[in-house]
């Protein structure tokens, strides 16, 4: 709190002046506000005398309960951060496939004539054959 007698005159005018009721008594620019504001003594010292009100401190009780929270906050944040991550639950691995395999898929027919279907058929007992002659593989 500024005790009034610490602020200027010309200054409790200027803000009475821009807070009147009726818009054509405010000042109308920034530049009347500047005028305004030319009038007051730009570095004036006010020093308070006689005894004022006390200054208010925080009480230990305050401090307590402050010093408390803080140690509470920082506590939560280091478990949070300092926490290692969940770790997403891993997912059973594939049958592994021996080194030497391979597959052989059924071919489509994707010719118009039907006639030819024998024909996706035999290449694949063909390929099937073929690879079922090599050792290595499975």
């Amino acid at each position: 709190d500024i005790e009034p007698a610490l602020i200027p005159q010309v200054w409790e005018d200027a803000v009475a002046a821009c807070l009147a009721k009726e818009p054509l008594q405010r000042p109308q620019s920034a530049a009347e506000i500047a005028q305004r504001l030319q009038l007051a003594p730009v570095h004036t010292r006010h020093t308070r005398t006689g005894r004022g009100p006390p200054s208010k401190r925080p009480t230990r009780k305050a401090l307590l309960v402050g010093s408390i929270a803080a140690v509470s906050i920082l506590a939560l944040a280091g478990l949070y951060f300092g926490a290692p991550k969940r770790q997403a639950k891993l997912v059973p691995q594939a049958v592994a496939i021996p080194e030497k395999s391979i597959a052989v898929l059924p071919f489509e027919n994707r010719s118009e004539e039907r006639a030819n279907a024998y024909f996706a058929e035999g290449i694949q007992d063909e390929i099937l054959t073929r690879l079922s002659k090599i050792a290595d593989l499975k």
